[in-house]
């Protein structure tokens, strides 16, 4: 089973009043923290992972790895929302048959590869057409699509994401629960980064 790694680091970080994706987090660019847990799961031969991005410093920044499986695609129409990312990043594979697209975002930094990975085995196990990561019942990211949904996705407009889908189907959605809330975690201002530093 092929499973596409869909990483959105394409954002416009509007309420951060920067880009908040290069923003300087303990270290390193806010976008590595998710990216570096997805490029452990590469070590499976079945894994893909696609960075979809409108920024250049990104784009150079991915371009030192080599891995045949790891692929930066870019996307200059990202900044009129989330639809044109998530699109970009699967209409290569409008073909496939049998696999699923794992779309993660970029300002998700305490996720974790062992969480995603028992996401993404129970969401076999239990053979379910699409799944989301939750807390308490309340869901986050990532999201799992098999590719049936290919139709639906590429039918997204502007700020239109994965969540319409899942909201619409959401009495067939497998809902993985997480035990540490903060995984699901987003960083939408600098006022959530001072929180988690503090």
């Amino acid at each position: 089973m092929k499973i596409h790694m869909i990483y959105l680091a394409a954002g416009n970080s509007r309420r951060f009043q920067e880009n908040k994706l290069l923003y300087n987090y303990k270290g390193q660019p806010l976008y590595r923290y998710g990216f570096n847990q997805l490029l452990k799961l590469l070590s499976n031969d079945h894994y893909t992972l696609d960075v979809v991005t409108q920024y250049p410093e990104i784009i150079s920044d991915l371009a030192q790895l080599h891995h045949p499986r790891l692929n930066v695609i870019e996307s200059p129409k990202s900044y009129q929302g989330i639809a044109y990312s998530i699109q970009a990043g699967i209409k290569k594979y409008n073909r496939e048959k049998d696999a699923y697209f794992l779309f993660l975002v970029a300002d998700q930094p305490y996720i974790e590869a062992s969480t995603i990975q028992r996401f993404i085995d129970e969401t076999l196990s239990q053979k379910a057409m699409l799944s989301t990561l939750a807390y308490q019942e309340k869901v986050g990211n990532p999201t799992l699509f098999h590719c049936q949904f290919y139709n639906e996705l590429m039918s997204l407009k502007n700020d239109e994401g994965g969540r319409k889908i899942v909201n619409r189907y959401q009495n067939v959605c497998l809902k993985v629960e997480v035990e540490d809330e903060e995984e699901l975690l987003d960083i939408d201002t600098k006022e959530d980064i001072e929180k988690r530093s503090s």
